[in-house]
């Protein structure tokens, strides 16, 4: 949330409801936002709940774009999109309010299956800032494990099972078609 200057009271709405996504979640709610999760499946949005979503939408029930502008009163100050996709990434541009930021950490495919149409007189009009983010710079670890040491966070409710080393490649499979809820943590490294 660092990347998109997020502050209390800000409407955070999250495309993508797997391990990326409920962090954002959980973190702009440990900072006093209002994160919006927009998912497919109504587990993740469940889940996305008890973490700290203060709405959720199934994004196959309505038009996203619409029920975020709903929820939030004419748009979200900050989108993030945690899947990776033209759909989704377009949606969290256009579930924006007028000088609103959208940041991308979903990775998006290679050459021209990556590439996004943007029609940029929106843009330009709204004042929208884009931003993608790789990653928490190392700098930032002391203010996200002081929130955990105050209870604002809590990475565990994030965990829904744990599993052996030899077992690693299945959550990662089940990643590629958005098969998978929460996150799996490898408690048996002796296989």
């Amino acid at each position: 949330m660092q990347v998109g200057q997020v502050r209390p009271g800000d409407w955070v709405a999250v495309y993508g409801a797997g391990g990326i996504g409920l962090a954002a979640v959980q973190i702009a709610a440990g900072v006093g936002a209002l994160p919006v999760v927009v998912a497919r499946h109504d587990d993740k949005l469940e889940l996305a709940r008890k973490v700290g979503a203060a709405a959720v939408i199934n994004g196959t029930r309505t038009n996203p774009v619409e029920a975020v502008k709903e929820v939030t009163g004419g748009g979200a100050d900050l989108t993030v999109d945690a899947v990776g996709a033209r759909e989704t990434m377009l949606n969290g541009i256009n579930s924006l309010r007028p000088g609103g930021t959208h940041v991308q950490i979903g990775m998006l495919s290679q050459g021209p299956e990556g590439e996004v149409p943007l029609t940029v007189d929106p843009l330009i009009i709204n004042e929208t800032s884009l931003k993608g983010s790789w990653g928490m710079p190392a700098v930032e670890f002391p203010k996200l494990l002081a929130q955990v040491a105050a209870g604002k966070l809590s990475p565990g409710a994030l965990v829904t099972g744990e599993i052996p080393l030899s077992r690693v490649n299945e959550p990662l499979d089940a990643m590629t078609s958005f098969n998978t809820l929460g996150i799996k943590v490898i408690t048996n490294f002796a296989n």
